[in-house]
Formats: structure tokens, C-alpha cells, sequence
């Protein structure tokens, strides 16, 4: 079981991405695991969208965080949140108006995601 956490104040610009352990897994037993992020910022004070992206049994799984303005962050993996989360890629929905926001983030695929702005 997966839970993200965003903080305000201090910590207005983190993360805290939790794994729970499943009770129906062997793999994850004991306590959360807890991985920070850096996060998208901007005006908007509602905490970024997410999504996990997959990787294949092998590997983490990546993850998206999205804005309401439109700023979006991936990490190839979320073990890089037990580092701090600093190394991302950023990038920035350019036809975004001022009056308008990030809704909704849907992954459809393992490789394709839709933004819905409102």
C-alpha cells in the first residue's frame, strides 16, 4: 500500500511518499518505508498529484509529481527518496493559462499519462 504526504510550512516543499507493509505480502513486512521528494512548486497551495510509474518486476517503480501550475518532477525510481529526492527531471506545461489548473493525473499506460487542466 502506497501514501503521499505533503507538508506545510518548514517543510512546504517535501514529499513524504510512505510504503506500507501489505498484509498479504512476504516481501514487506515491518514498519513503513518512507521516501522524500522534492516538490513541484508554484502559487497554488494544493498538495502535487501523483503517480506511480512502473518499472518492470525487477526495478522500483518511477514516480510523477504534478502542480496545479503545471510543474512536473519524475524520478526514474523512488528509491532515490531515501537520499532526499533531489535528483529529478523537471519540466513545465507551457499552454497553461493563469486562470487555469492541473486537475488530474491519469496514467494510462506504463509509458503514457494525461494531464487534465481546468
Amino acid at each position: 500500500m502506497f501514501r503521499l504526504a505533503t507538508c506545510s510550512g518548514i517543510l512546504a516543499n517535501r514529499c513524504f511518499f510512505y510504503i506500507f507493509p501489505d498484509v498479504f505480502s512476504k516481501a514487506l513486512k515491518g514498519i513503513p518505508t518512507c521516501y522524500i521528494f522534492a516538490c513541484p512548486q508554484d502559487a497554488s497551495i494544493r498538495p502535487p498529484l501523483h503517480a506511480l510509474v512502473p518499472q518492470g518486476f525487477s526495478r522500483e517503480p518511477g514516480l510523477i509529481l504534478v502542480s496545479a501550475g503545471g510543474n512536473i518532477r519524475f524520478w526514474d525510481s523512488i528509491g532515490i527518496g531515501l537520499a532526499g529526492g533531489e535528483n529529478y527531471s523537471a519540466s513545465q506545461l507551457d499552454d497553461i493559462d493563469r486562470d487555469e489548473e492541473v486537475t488530474n493525473l491519469l496514467r494510462t499506460d506504463v509509458s503514457l499519462s494525461f494531464l487534465r487542466v481546468s
